[in-house]
């Protein structure tokens, strides 16, 4: 939810500013009411000794959460004997959760054979064949639109068109400020913050001054 928001963790000059954000705690209630409603799994997220990735094989979800880099965890911890159980529908308000880049370090040997892989890697062409094959959604617009990515279709999803409902969701998609400190205070809410109230029936205003004591305490603003 909090990837929907227009406003999250920082405020329009990219200061950490999650105390006061309105998607932070429009996120925040909701979660809080999701967990209190035992509407959850209480499972803690890409926990690999945990019972996360078991739950995709004991095929235990009714439903999570899936960005399209997701497509590809989802088919590998699920396995073959779940093809079929799963299918793909479109967020009721689009999100962006995660991303990613390539940098070529300095000290490398080959710096500039490096940095002509990487924008070959990162060309519209390449971010189109990978969507079709992994599920990586294209970060560049002109991709979003092209035919190859429009037609797209993951096998373990079956005829789930994957290409319209994502590329129409990024096209949804408002973008938020951030701040260097964002994925650690989602962390801290996430894992620290609803996980404790899920799992050891915490008090909510509990919890929250927890997450607060430990930005305090981590973070130097």
């Amino acid at each position: 939810m909090i990837s929907s928001q227009p406003v999250q963790y920082a405020n329009t000059k990219g200061e950490l500013d999650y105390e006061n954000s309105p998607g932070v705690k429009k996120a925040w209630d909701t979660a809080v009411a999701a967990a209190k409603g035992e509407l959850t799994g209480k499972l803690r997220q890409f926990d690999e000794k945990g019972t996360w990735n078991a739950a995709f094989k004991n095929a235990r979800f009714a439903t999570v959460a899936c960005p399209s880099w997701m497509t590809g965890i989802i088919k590998d911890q699920a396995g073959p004997d779940n093809q079929g159980k799963w299918d793909i529908a479109a967020p009721p308000v689009a999100g962006n959760w995660g991303g990613s880049f390539l940098a070529v370090p300095k000290s490398g040997k080959h710096t500039k054979e490096a940095a002509e892989l990487a924008a070959w890697l990162t060309a519209p062409a390449q971010h189109a064949k990978v969507f079709g094959v992994n599920g990586n959604i294209p970060s560049t617009k002109d991709t979003l639109t092209s035919a190859t990515v429009q037609d797209a279709k993951l096998p373990y999803f079956g005829d789930t068109p994957i290409g319209k409902i994502y590329s129409e969701a990024a096209a949804g998609i408002t973008p938020a400020p951030i701040s260097r400190w964002d994925g650690q205070v989602k962390t801290f809410l996430t894992d620290n913050g609803i996980l404790d109230i899920e799992q050891r029936g915490t008090d909510p205003a509990k919890a929250w001054d927890n997450v607060k004591k430990l930005v305090d305490d981590k973070i130097d603003q």
